[in-house]
Parts: structure tokens; sequence; C-alpha cells
């Protein structure tokens, strides 16, 4: 069965997974691209975390113990992370951006190798109602992707 879903997000308090956002950094359409051109092979992730309910403390509480550090292996990949205010609530959506496929394959394999990132996940399991993963391949439509050049 097909679904519409709407809601509204908010940053995940957690700074260094938002450097496009947080600490005075607000992107805005009209400051112009923050990020690579659409040309070419890029990716975007959506990492998408549905938790238990009460859930999202905890995992702002493991990010900063084990998962911003682990994240390194994204460092100038990063788009953002927010959690969820209205529409499906309990989700935290992580945000990343490849040059291609392979990049993409070996930033993910990079982090699935960090212990950090395992004790993050170790952490985070007992939180989880459902995880996803979409990619997607974003095309040069300039008034529907103003953060890339």
């Amino acid at each position: 069965m097909r679904r519409q879903v709407n809601g509204f997000s908010e940053l995940l308090p957690v700074d260094a997974l938002n450097p496009l956002w947080a600490g005075g950094n607000d992107w805005l359409p009209e400051t112009g691209e923050k990020l690579a051109s659409l040309d070419g092979e890029r990716v975007i992730e959506e990492r998408a975390f549905q938790l238990r309910p009460g859930g999202i403390p905890a995992f702002v509480e493991a990010c900063n113990a084990h998962g911003v550090k682990a994240l390194g292996t994204m460092e100038g990949r990063t788009i953002g992370a927010f959690m969820s205010m209205t529409g499906p609530l309990h989700n935290i959506t992580l945000w990343w951006w490849f040059e291609d496929a392979a990049e993409r394959e070996a930033r993910v394999s990079a982090l699935t190798a960090n212990a950090g990132w395992q004790a993050f996940v170790e952490t985070i399991t007992p939180l989880l109602v459902d995880q996803s993963s979409l990619l997607m391949m974003p095309r040069p439509v300039p008034a529907m992707s103003p953060l890339f050049g």
C-alpha cells in the first residue's frame, strides 16, 4: 500500500552531526550552496532510526559517548541529524552525501569496522523499533536542490 507521510523535524541536539546548521551556521537557500554540485553520480543517504518511546535522549547520549567520534569517517559528508517533532514520532534521521556509490561503500565499510561505531550500535540496539537506509541520486533541479551547487 502506498502512503504519504508528513512531519516536521528539528535538529538533533548533537552539534557535531549538524555542520550546516549548528552553532549559528544555519544554512538557508539565499546563502548559496554548501555542498558539491549535483553533477556526476552523487549519492545522498538517509539513514532513519525509529526508536521506542522515550528513546531519543538515550540515542543522543550514545551519540555523544560513541557515535560522534566514530562518525569521523563521514567527515565532510555529513549533512545533518534530525529528530521528529510531528508526524511519525520517536524518529532520528541522519543525512550524508557522497561523490559516488564507491565512496559511500568505502566510508560505510570503514564506519562498520570502527570499534566506536560498533559500541554505538550495541548501545542503541535495545532502543530500536526499526531502521532503514534510503539511497538517492539527486538531480540538478535548481529550485528543488538549493543546498547543492
